[in-house]
């Protein structure tokens, strides 16, 4: 919002703030298994799906509501990206279904498109836009305080994707490839941060001989 600020879209942000850590002093927050469960137990049924898609894929906020019918395919989705628009679709990052793990693929049958709009996340399947910001905020802050948890941002939740993956992949191309992330320190602290933990530990943990669904 504030970014919409800056760019003149709109007059002032009227989200209220979140309590916590300035921006810049969060790259160490993030929820381990107990606490996604914890915090996915106490979300209302109409945001539940997207916050857990925030965690399991490292969306950004704008790019999970950006999420719609034509990115999700047989074997694998889109994940669009906030800089790129419509007629960029197919160059976006692609994953296959495999790769994002067992929870991802039980998670793929709640997500139906709105018949009106193709919007994966939305709330009235007569509407023609997504999922708004104001009511996913206000739901996610019920959340995290019933869950015990309420310094946790929702970018935190792409900061969570991203030390769960380290755990997974154990490789600085594929993570900033995964994240669509510049930042080679980021990248790099995420890796750091993932050797002090078992690939069991890892929201993407497949036990051998188990099969995705």
């Amino acid at each position: 919002m504030d970014y919409a600020v800056a760019l003149g879209y709109i007059r002032e942000n009227r989200v209220p703030k979140i309590r916590g850590l300035p921006a810049a002093n969060r790259s160490g927050i993030w929820l381990k298994l107990g606490q996604i469960d914890k915090l996915l137990a106490h979300c209302d049924p109409t945001i539940k799906p997207f916050i857990e898609f925030l965690i399991l894929t490292g969306a950004r906020v704008g790019e999970a509501l950006d999420f719609r019918r034509e990115d999700l395919r047989r074997e694998k989705f889109l994940l669009p990206t906030e800089k790129q628009r419509k007629p960029m679709r197919e160059a976006m990052r692609a994953f296959t279904i495999a790769e994002m793990g067992p929870r991802f693929a039980r998670l793929l049958p709640q997500l139906k498109p709105s018949p009106r709009s193709g919007f994966i996340f939305y709330l009235k399947p007569t509407s023609s836009t997504p999922l708004s910001y104001s009511y996913l905020h206000h739901q996610f802050i019920k959340a995290r305080e019933a869950a015990g948890l309420p310094d946790i941002h929702l970018h935190d939740l792409r900061g969570t994707f991203a030390v769960h993956r380290a755990m997974i992949v154990k490789s600085f191309r594929q993570l900033q490839y995964e994240l669509g992330h510049s930042d080679a320190k980021s990248i790099q602290s995420y890796l750091s941060r993932a050797e002090t933990f078992d690939a069991e530990e890892s929201v993407f943990y497949v036990a051998p001989g188990l099969p995705l669904r």
